[in-house]
């Protein structure tokens, strides 16, 4: 779209009380969401790959959503997990705060940074 539509379809999607969604999820639960949820396959992930979830506390999926980062973070105890909540923030927090997401993964990539420039990485030089 050339205009804000977007925007302006996720605004009004969080600015309200969840109504529906609320339901939708109740209802949703014995089923389940993904046709291959990826919970399960994150073992699968090398171990050397952070992973961090942020989510936002007034999702309407926030109970649900967050069960993920925290399984995640069971199955992977010897890799870096993280799981951040961003408070007053909906279920699109790019678009419903993206000053506050973007501080959050701007952080986040920082933390990379820094950790990769603390581990030596093998050349062709000091492998001979």
């Amino acid at each position: 779209f050339q205009d804000d539509t977007i925007c302006d379809y996720l605004y009004h999607c969080n600015a309200q009380s969840p109504s529906a969604e609320i339901a939708f999820v109740n209802m949703q639960i014995p089923y389940g969401w993904a046709k291959n949820p990826m919970v399960p396959r994150m073992t699968q992930l090398r171990q050397d790959v952070p992973i961090t979830f942020i989510y936002g506390t007034d999702s309407f999926t926030f109970r649900m959503d967050k069960k993920a980062g925290e399984q995640t973070k069971m199955l992977r105890k010897d890799s870096y997990v993280d799981v951040m909540y961003l408070q007053d923030v909906g279920h699109h927090v790019y678009a419903d705060k993206p000053d506050k997401f973007n501080k959050k993964v701007v952080s986040i990539c920082e933390d990379v940074d820094r950790a990769l420039k603390s581990i030596t990485i093998p050349t062709m030089e000091t492998s001979l």
